[in-house]
Order: structure tokens, then sequence, then C-alpha cells
């Protein structure tokens, strides 16, 4: 099994900035799928100063109880079929 090297998990382990959020924020994709709260990508690149500290409140408290509450732990995945390859296989269909 694969170990996180000593040097990355300490820097995995700092305190997130409000920097780090709006700049993670503002290189959302726009066209990328909507999340299970329905807002689009748009939506938070609109309004990163705005969203970056609740944003921030969030990850901090997901930093300090060691991972996602229950509530956050859901996602939906769709399989998008390859263009130009046929429909009979999984391997023809890339997960987002």
């Amino acid at each position: 099994m694969p170990v996180v090297p000593a040097e990355d998990r300490l820097a995995l382990e700092e305190e997130i900035s409000l920097e780090e959020v709006q700049k993670a924020i503002t290189k959302l994709k726009a066209e990328k799928m909507l999340g299970l709260n329905g807002l689009p990508a748009e939506f938070y690149n609109r309004y990163p100063g705005v969203l970056g500290p609740y944003m921030l409140d969030l990850f901090k408290e997901v930093q300090d109880m060691g991972g996602f509450p229950p509530n956050l732990q859901h996602a939906t995945i769709a399989m998008i079929h390859k263009k130009g390859k046929p429909d009979t296989s999984c391997g023809f269909y890339h997960p987002i």
C-alpha cells in the first residue's frame, strides 16, 4: 500500500487559508456537473469573496473532525459514453 511521505503529510495537515479556498473556487471549471446542492460552478466562481469564508469554516471543521460529516459523504456519479465507441462495454464509459 502506498505511503504518503512525511513532508507531504505535514503539508496536508497545515491549516487551510482563506486565500487557498478562494483560489480553488476561481479554478472551478464552469462546464462541470452540478453538486448535490444543485449550484453550478459559475455560482461559486462569481462569489469567491462571499462564499470563501463559509467554505473555509467547513474545511476547518472537516480537518478538526478528521473527515466529512455523514451528510457530505455522498456523491452522484454519471456514466458518460465515450463518443465513437460501442456501448457494449463498461470500458467505453467514463464517470463524472
